[in-house]
């Protein structure tokens, strides 16, 4: 009966493998999968060379079984290698699968990852022109493009600079429909603002307009507890009046003209 008990031991271990896999034990699943597969090794050795006749009826079946065991085994291994992978890189992309369609999608990302990082690298000068050419609205559809890129092939080198671009185009935006509406509201609510515009951080407005209001690019007083925001209009009005006769005074003198070269 020796060389069964490693045969018996093998099969005891791969439970414990497969079970520790389950609950994603790693340590205990690598340890008893290579006991088990080493067991299962040893078994198979014992069965080819035990020549006593009375085992010689048992020996095919017990020696199909461990073969059978063995590559188990050994599939267990593989399946665990996947599931580490899965805990340290596949976390990255939550849209994939634990699936043999997901691995697919997995590694088809990861040769494509260097190509994309150039994409996303190459139109950031197009969407600095568009910043500067106060095109805002399309320079945020692009940044959103470049963003669903990078968070599909996880490219965190390039995530703090697309955000920070984000960040800085939505405030570009808050401020532009600010100055373009504190010359005709009274009132405004920043649930208004949120509607409006494609801004959806309540801190990100209240913080604009308090920059606004700070430096006074707005003539306005803001309202906490309602998240009410109530313009000067007449003020704002008369400052929109001064800067066109600045602009103005710049055509005539041609300052614009040199500016715009």
């Amino acid at each position: 009966m020796f060389p069964l008990v490693p045969f018996i031991l093998g099969i005891v271990f791969f439970i414990i493998s497969i079970r520790s896999i389950q609950i994603l034990k790693s340590e205990r699943a690598i340890i008893s999968g290579l006991i088990g597969t080493i067991l299962s090794f040893f078994s198979l050795i014992f069965l080819g060379h035990y020549n006593n006749i009375e085992y010689l009826e048992f020996r095919f079946i017990p020696v199909f079984l461990e073969i059978i065991i063995f590559i188990l085994l050994l599939h267990t291994l593989l399946v665990f290698y996947l599931f580490k992978i899965k805990e340290e890189h596949l976390k990255k992309y939550s849209d994939i699968k634990m699936s043999l369609k997901g691995w697919k999608e997995f590694f088809r990302r990861k040769e494509l990852r260097s190509e994309k990082r150039e994409i996303v690298k190459a139109n950031l000068p197009y969407i600095n022109k568009l910043i500067k050419k106060d095109n805002i609205s399309t320079a945020l559809k692009e940044l959103d493009t470049l963003n669903f890129i990078i968070e599909k092939f996880n490219l965190k080198d390039l995530s703090k600079k697309i955000e920070d671009l984000i960040n800085f185009c939505e405030i570009l935006e808050i401020k532009d429909f600010l100055l373009d509406k504190g010359t005709n509201y009274n009132i405004i609510k920043i649930g208004d603002i949120m509607e409006k515009t494609r801004v959806n951080e309540k801190e990100l407005i209240v913080s604009t307009i308090n920059s606004m209001i700070e430096n006074e690019e707005i003539y306005a007083e803001y309202f906490k507890s309602t998240e009410t925001l109530k313009f000067d209009k007449n003020t704002n009005i008369k400052e929109i009046d001064k800067l066109m006769e600045v602009y103005k005074k710049w055509e005539t003198e041609g300052i614009g003209k040199r500016e715009r070269r």
